[in-house]
């Protein structure tokens, strides 16, 4: 199915960039780059990036933190060129990089893509989704893709920059999209950034403490520039945000949804015990069934390009609106080794058939040609690397990107883990660091240890017998846990 444009209005978080900008968009604040336009919803921040002459040689546009600052609409930024690398580094939050270089004009997504992009060269048009490209085109339905991915009722999210539309394509993080020639390229890691991102045998432990004191530093930044919202959940990432909460709690509520019909859950129990034992702030959310009409409504805002779990979110997302960013733990999975398994990160080549099934993907002649694409731009064919990029560049970019439009909220939620600084960090621990889960425990245990005095992802006591869906993995081989969703998500792929 193929979206349908309504109005602008209709259409909270996005924008678009063009050389002209239709009529539709006529509400919406404009920003020029040379002979291309920004344009954007009123609550997406625009941030002019200046030269010391002060006129603008690109744009921030979105929500973006520097240097413990979430930068504000109308902010102008003076970049002196030789620190223009180290200033694009450090930058975390959701946002779109436009900029000016030798002439042409470019477009780089955050460094996980949480605020996406799609192009479509024909109608010479950048912008935040298909949907947001109609007033250019009617969108045709690329038939294979759609049909492969069944989107819905099929749960999914479609990788390698493919969407459901003929001549849409996704820019994926790590990629540079020059907009005159609309051709992109690699920009990290190149194969000369292989050597100097060997994970270090050194002190771990002491890296874990540089990531949770920059960590720390973004979170303080959304807290200050309005309050702090929090997920408080039974999983390694949310707990990972807590701790970092820790000297602003007196500016922070914790919120945890409730299972269906208020049904116990692992996540409920574990966020009650927490609250209680430390004091929290904490509000219980209630879970609220979205009807089919504002499930169609979340699938149009995102250009039909991502269904999950989340999608079945939006009603209670609208209901409880807090009118301000929720602090997310999105992202710190690149920490906790996410498609690791089975040894299968020692691998030094991996098939695009390995690849498609940890994936989730359906294995077809579009998905097989657009996964080669991808890996022949890659600077490595197997190893750590490859699993922590295909996490980055398709899990975060691909999916967690797309859904951040499907809500009809004014406020996304910012994750403060999404920074490439932070990034590098990460893939720079040693590998058995990481797949222990050793990282995500120093990282709490220095921001805020008595956390780790609650289990992760388990019960307490007798309430362990009513959640043996979480017990049982933790007590099999991790060999045989890999082994188990591997063959679920071939089944699932299948669906």
């Amino acid at each position: 199915m193929a979206p349908k444009f309504e109005d602008s209005s209709r259409l909270p978080k996005q924008f678009v960039i063009s050389r002209q900008i239709p009529e539709a968009y006529s509400d919406w604040k404009t920003r020029r780059l040379n002979d291309w336009t920004v344009a954007a919803s009123a609550e997406v921040p625009i941030v002019a990036l200046c030269a010391v002459d002060g006129v603008p040689s690109g744009y921030l546009i979105g929500w973006a933190i520097n240097d413990g600052a979430l930068l504000a609409d109308g902010t102008d930024l003076y970049l002196e060129p030789d620190k223009q690398a180290a200033f694009y580094d450090r930058l975390c939050g959701r946002y779109i990089l436009l900029y000016r270089n030798d002439g042409a004009t470019y477009a780089r997504t955050d460094a996980g893509g949480l605020l996406p992009l799609v192009y479509c060269p024909q109608s010479n048009t950048a912008a935040s989704t298909p949907t947001a490209l109609l007033p250019w085109q009617n969108l045709e339905i690329n038939s294979p893709v759609s049909k492969a991915f069944n989107i819905p009722p099929r749960h999914g999210w479609y990788p390698f920059g493919l969407t459901p539309f003929v001549g849409v394509t996704r820019l994926l993080p790590n990629h540079s999209l020059c907009l005159e020639s609309w051709q992109t390229e690699r920009f990290w890691p190149r194969p000369q950034d292989i050597d100097a991102m060997a994970p270090a045998a050194a002190d771990a432990e002491k890296i874990a403490i540089e990531i949770a004191k920059k960590t720390q530093k973004n979170v303080a930044a959304i807290i200050a520039a309005g309050r702090g919202i929090a997920h408080l959940t039974a999983g390694f990432d949310s707990r990972m945000v807590v701790a970092a909460t820790k000297p602003y709690l007196a500016d922070c509520t914790f919120e945890t949804v409730q299972a269906p019909n208020n049904d116990k859950s692992l996540d409920s129990d574990m966020a009650a015990m927490i609250s209680a034992k430390l004091g929290l702030r904490h509000e219980f959310i209630e879970f609220i069934e979205t009807p089919p009409a504002e499930i169609d409504a979340w699938l149009t805002r995102t250009g039909y390009c991502v269904y999950d779990h989340v999608t079945g979110l939006a009603a209670t997302a609208e209901r409880y609106d807090r009118q301000y960013h929720a602090l997310t733990g999105t992202c710190g999975e690149v920490g906790r080794a996410y498609y690791w398994g089975d040894g299968i990160e020692t691998s030094p080549v991996i098939s695009v058939e390995t690849l498609l099934l940890r994936l989730g993907i359906p294995e077809t002649e579009e998905t097989i040609a657009a996964a080669n694409q991808w890996t022949q731009g890659l600077p490595v064919q197997g190893g750590s690397l490859f699993w922590d990029l295909a996490y980055i560049e398709q899990r975060l970019g691909c999916w967690a990107g797309p859904s951040v439009f499907g809500h009809n909220v004014s406020f996304p939620s910012l994750s403060p883990f999404n920074c490439h600084e932070i990034y590098r960090l990460m893939l720079s621990l040693p590998e058995e660091y990481r797949a222990s889960q050793q990282f995500s425990r120093d990282f709490i245990g220095y921001l805020w240890p008595e956390l780790l005095n609650f289990p992760f992802n388990r019960a307490v006591g007798l309430s362990k017998l009513k959640y043996m869906r979480s017990e049982i993995p933790a007590i099999l081989p991790d060999r045989l846990v890999s082994i188990l969703k591997r063959i679920r998500k071939k089944l699932k792929s299948r669906i």
